[in-house]
């Protein structure tokens, strides 16, 4: 045993500088000069001796490096004892058992190990156990796949089929829609160029009128689309607008595909519409067959629709024909009521849109023409200014059977209601939140910077679909409510708070899949804004044409000329009205500070329903003025 405490003290031993006891265990672990094999073979001890370090070193478990230096001490130690002429007999004897030794020998190696020897081996250890957990986890993702089970197209489109047709505006506006070529992709806008003005500015003003050098031209094509600017009458008096929206083309029928999409060929229609460049075909596939695919390329068509009639409107002002004028504005409304009822988000925008187009045309009807109209007609268009339910314009209906149809092509389906990432998930989740090519949003993500995201560490910390589809429903019912509540209440819930709480994968998902609803609010407050303040300028209209001056204020024009008070969407209470001393009669709300600054704007470039979280400049929103008299 003595000898062996020697060994052990000689393997211990802090004789070598630290850098040559490195560089020494650097070619023990890397060189063949580690192999403890090798150096007893060639040790040239009796073959007893040769015995027992085999039998010691065999079965001890150490580093390479660790071993040879065991092996060396060893080594040095029976060659002294043979050099000073002890038998190998009695070497052996003095040595003692190796199956005692070996332990002592790997305990004693570990206990005395260098810091960096620990880490090294800390960190190999740990390298090991997260590969391990890397592989499980990539055969957990890549065994996932989407399995969507409910096709929410045909869904959506039975309840369009149980609508009757004479409630659709779209069967009235097919076959003219489909020999003007509108929508879109068709060439109907170059040969239409001439009525949808061009330039920059308020969009009325970008429009022609008669006073325009080229007006004899305008006058030509409103005469040669007299057939579709007829349509657009009789189809805006439907209830809705109608028509089957489906995300696969060819679940089209032949007509409504020739009117939708007039550049392509309906016998020709492939299955892949997208065709990403990235995407395999199964990625492909599984993303022309979601609602994603529902491309909507009439919608914007029908903004172009109402700048047309607003052409025909100053054209029939021009002739005098106040019948014309007041069916096409009361179009324009109807058209904006029908993109709406399609209960898509992005109609609701457009509606939006279309209902201020109409708004800011009677207000130049009743400011540049103010004897135009008949005291009976001015009546008239009052009550279709008035008519449009905005509030009703606005639903998520749509959105809400979108973030079903989309989380259920990320994730795969345990038939429970629940699920886990598919390795389709970050591309599925791309297209739908408009990053399929290099775009930047969501942070300047790209594709590929995304897509690193989607990937099996995402296992980990992406929400299931149980999670994801419940907190996505409940936002939904919380926009709802948010949306039903008046402007000047704060709301409830802001998105960005929503998406605090939650964590980063799971908040990025939520992100880019919902609507903002705050910004939603903010266009409809405006689109309230303006129909009410066009509603009293018509009234203080009329009244001025039978008093022979505007009213003082609001409180003369309630009950006998408007039917319900104006309400300003910054603070709860009625609209502003005053005289100006130049004569001009101000509508106007107090606007974002609340601050009543007796109708003096503020900057052309400030919008106040942009400032919510903003500090709110001075000034008020004027809404309407109307021109000295």
């Amino acid at each position: 045993m003595e000898l062996l405490k020697q060994t052990l003290s000689a393997a211990h031993s802090a004789a070598n500088p630290l850098a040559l006891e490195n560089r020494r265990r650097f070619v023990f672990q890397f060189t063949p000069a580690g192999n403890w094999k090798r150096m007893v073979e060639r040790s040239e001890l009796p073959e007893e001796i040769k015995s027992v370090l085999r039998e010691t070193l065999q079965p001890i478990k150490l580093m390479r490096f660790e071993k040879a230096e065991i092996t060396s001490e060893l080594v040095d130690h029976f060659r002294d004892g043979v050099e000073r002429g002890i038998a190998a007999e009695q070497l052996v004897d003095d040595y003692g058992d190796p199956a005692v030794t070996s332990p002592l020998l790997q305990s004693s190696k570990r206990k005395n190990r260098p810091v960096i020897v620990r880490l090294f081996r800390a960190s190999l250890a740990i390298g090991g156990v997260l590969l391990l957990a890397f592989l499980i986890l990539q055969t957990i993702y890549y065994s996932a796949s989407p399995n969507p089970s409910v096709a929410y197209d045909a869904i959506e489109n039975e309840k369009r089929a149980a609508i009757p047709d004479s409630d659709k505006g779209w069967l009235v506006y097919r076959d003219t829609w489909t020999k003007y070529q509108l929508s879109e992709s068709g060439s109907g806008y170059e040969n239409l160029s001439c009525l949808l003005g061009s330039g920059e500015g308020p969009e009325l003003d970008r429009l022609p009128s008669p006073s325009d050098g080229n007006w004899p031209e305008v006058e030509a094509k409103l005469d040669e689309i007299a057939d579709l600017l007829a349509a657009f009458r009789e189809g805006a008096q439907c209830p809705i607008l109608g028509g089957e929206l489906w995300a696969e083309r060819k679940n089209y029928s032949p007509e409504d595909f020739r009117a939708l999409f007039p550049c392509e060929n309906y016998d020709e229609i492939g299955d892949d519409q997208f065709g990403i460049k990235g995407f395999t075909q199964a990625d492909n596939e599984l993303v022309n067959g979601s609602l994603i695919g529902i491309l909507l390329p009439h919608y914007h068509s029908f903004r172009s629709a109402s700048r047309m009639l607003v052409v025909d409107t100053r054209r029939a002002i021009a002739d005098g024909d106040q019948q014309r004028a007041l069916d096409n504005i009361e179009t324009i409304f109807g058209i904006g009521r029908q993109i709406s009822s399609q209960k898509v988000l992005v109609g609701t925008m457009i509606g939006f849109a279309i209902t201020g187009i109409g708004n800011d045309l009677v207000l130049e009807v009743i400011n540049e023409h103010p004897e135009f109209l008949s005291d009976l007609n001015l009546q008239r268009l009052q009550a279709i200014s008035a008519k449009p339910d905005i509030r009703s314009y606005v639903s998520m209906d749509f959105e809400r059977t979108f973030f079903l149809d989309i989380v259920q092509r990320m994730y795969s389906d345990n038939g429970r209601g629940d699920g886990r990432l598919t390795p389709q998930s970050g591309k599925v989740f791309a297209v739908a939140s408009g990053l399929s090519g290099n775009h930047e949003a969501l942070g300047r993500l790209d594709l590929n910077a995304l897509l690193t995201m989607f990937t099996s560490v995402g296992v980990l910390t992406a929400p299931s679909r149980k999670q994801l589809t419940k907190t996505g429903l409940d936002f939904y019912d919380v926009s709802e409510v948010e949306m039903a509540a008046p402007f000047w209440e704060a709301p409830k819930e802001n998105f960005n708070d929503f998406l605090q709480d939650k964590s980063g994968i799971e908040a990025m998902m939520l992100g880019g899949l919902l609507p903002t609803h705050n910004t939603v609010r903010r266009y409809l407050a405006k689109a309230l804004s303006k129909q009410s303040a066009t509603v009293t300028a018509v009234a203080a209209n009329r009244y001025q044409r039978k008093f022979d001056r505007w009213p003082e204020s609001l409180e003369e024009l309630n009950n006998q000329w408007l039917e319900k008070t104006p309400i300003d969407q910054w603070t709860g209470e009625p609209l502003k009205m005053r005289v100006q001393q130049d004569g001009r009669l101000v509508v106007y709300s107090v606007g974002a500070d609340k601050v009543d600054d007796g109708g003096t704007p503020t900057s052309e470039k400030f919008d106040h329903f942009d400032q919510i979280d903003g500090a709110p400049a001075s000034g008020d929103l004027v809404l309407w003025e109307s021109r000295a008299r």
